[in-house]
Formats: structure tokens, C-alpha cells, sequence
């Protein structure tokens, strides 16, 4: 447990498991090494034929209402709610048995963001939901990032979970975009690092419930990982700041080994930041 209240061993609620390879994250997986190991463990939520392959559990469904402690849950961590395999049905339940058991904040992670509005029926965001992609590149970073910048101007709490961050992200992670001006209500433009309103002028940043809300940087970890410059971290953290979000550094290698607790320091310091809205509605403020 860090400072910030959150377990990510107890974060674990997984009704749906299983991913395939989209992007260059995908190689060396973690989560298909767990799902092997717990297959051959004889765990009964793992198909040891195939212990990786997308499985919704339904049984578990009630889990999160039954939990009466309001917690910070991570979804299908090991999985992908959004794979190509699991129907569209059955996401939109485990979506609603968060909507039902609202006590808790959930924290979504998915390598295919364009699903997302699939399975959303009702557009109807939910502020103790949180819906975050990976973005390890700048190629990913371009294009999954449009889409979750899409979802945090509709009202989704969205958030970016920069590992492992393989590569210089550089401009792609840009986390402010067009928003409504205070004064006139217009939409406005970018323009370096200032936004200028097209009808009035005005500057200003969006309302904080209109953009990304978060970002996570970690870097690769197990057998064959590949290294993170600390410079492209540094970048990230430089880019929140400027933007009022807030910066969690998960893990870095220091030295020979790579460092997740206590947290690992970047220039000296640590960064467990993590949205308020999150602490609050779980009453860790």
C-alpha cells in the first residue's frame, strides 16, 4: 500500500481476461505469463488449455456491490474489456454492474480505445468511471489518444497509462485540446502554449472534466525488458505540470532493477499523484 491509499495487488476485480498483440507493448506481456502460471496453479478462472484466451465471468458480476468498503478497482487488468472477442453485451454488463455498485471508482485499461463508444449504449458518463489506453509509443500515442480525448470532451473521466513507455512520446501527448471558453462559450484553438478563444479572445484551459484527467508512466519489467529514458518520462511529468494533471511514476529501473516499491524517484523526487476526484469519491482524502 503507498501513500496514496491505493493497492495495486488488491486491485483486482477480472471478469474478462485475455489480449492480443496490437501494438509493440505487446511483446513482452506480463499478463500472459500470470495467466500461465495461474492455469498450471489449478486456478478455476483459467482455461488450461488456453489459459490467455478472452473469458467473461459472469458469477462475478456481483463482486464489487458485495464489497460495501468503497475501493479502487481495476478492471480486467490482465485482460482487455474491449478485445474484438468479448461481445458487445457482454461489456455493456460489466459496465453496468459498475454503474450498480457506484460506490466504488473503477479504473478501465484498454489497448483498443476505439471501442469504446461501441459499448457505451446510453452516452451517459459516470464520474466514479475512469477509462484509460496505453500509449507506449508515438505512433500509438497519436492515434489512441484522439480517441480518448474524443471521450473526456463528451464528460468520460479519461486517463493514459504511459507503459511501458518504450519511446520518446515527445509532442503526441498534448493534453490540452479544444474547449469552452469561460467568457463567450466559444470553442477555442491552440496555438503553441496558450489557447486563444475564436470568437472573444479569451485564454484559459478547459474545465478539468473536459480533457484527460491522469497519466501513468512505467517502464517495462520481467525477463527481456526493454529500457525507458528517463528524459521521456521527464517530458511527461514536464507536460502535466504545465497542465495541472496529475503525474503517477509507477516504476524505473534504477541501477540494475527495476523499482515500483518504495516508488522510484525522478530528479530526486517521487510522484504518487492521483486525480482528487478519485480520492474523493472514495473517501481517501
Amino acid at each position: 500500500m503507498n501513500r496514496t491509499g491505493i493497492s495495486y495487488v488488491d486491485m483486482s476485480w477480472n471478469p474478462v481476461t485475455g489480449c492480443s498483440p496490437v501494438s509493440a507493448g505487446c511483446a513482452n506481456c506480463w499478463a500472459k505469463q500470470r495467466a500461465i502460471q495461474n492455469a498450471a496453479a489449478g486456478s478455476c478462472w483459467y482455461d488450461p488449455a488456453d489459459p490467455f484466451k478472452p473469458t467473461f465471468h459472469p458469477g462475478r458480476l456481483g463482486e464489487p456491490m458485495a464489497r460495501r468498503k468503497p475501493a479502487i478497482i481495476a478492471v480486467g487488468f490482465m485482460g482487455d474489456l474491449f478485445h474484438p472477442d468479448i461481445p458487445v453485451e457482454d461489456a455493456r454488463k460489466i459496465i453496468k454492474a459498475m454503474r450498480e455498485a457506484n460506490h466504488h471508482a473503477y479504473l478501465i485499461l484498454t489497448k483498443r480505445p476505439e471501442r469504446i463508444s461501441e459499448v457505451l449504449w446510453d452516452k451517459n458518463p459516470d464520474p466514479h468511471i475512469w477509462y484509460g489506453a496505453t500509449v507506449e509509443s508515438g505512433r500509438t500515442a497519436a492515434v489512441r489518444m484522439r480517441y480518448m480525448k474524443g471521450l473526456a470532451q463528451q464528460g468520460y473521466k479519461v486517463w493514459i497509462s504511459a507503459e511501458p513507455l518504450l519511446a520518446d512520446l515527445d509532442q503526441e501527448v498534448r493534453l490540452e485540446h479544444w474547449f469552452q471558453c469561460p467568457r463567450c462559450q466559444g470553442k477555442g484553438f491552440l496555438a503553441e502554449r496558450h489557447i486563444f478563444c475564436d470568437r472573444c479572445g479569451g485564454t484559459g484551459f478547459e474545465p478539468e472534466d473536459k480533457r484527460i484527467g491522469w497519466v501513468i508512466v512505467g517502464c517495462e519489467s520481467g525477463p527481456g525488458r526493454r529500457p525507458m529514458n528517463e528524459d521521456w518520462a521527464r517530458k511527461i511529468l514536464n507536460e502535466c505540470a504545465r497542465c495541472r494533471v496529475p503525474f503517477f511514476l509507477k516504476q524505473m529501473q534504477v541501477g540494475n532493477k527495476v523499482q515500483a516499491h518504495p516508488a522510484p524517484a525522478l530528479d530526486g523526487r517521487t510522484f504518487e499523484q492521483v486525480p482528487r476526484a478519485i480520492l474523493e469519491h472514495v473517501g481517501r482524502l
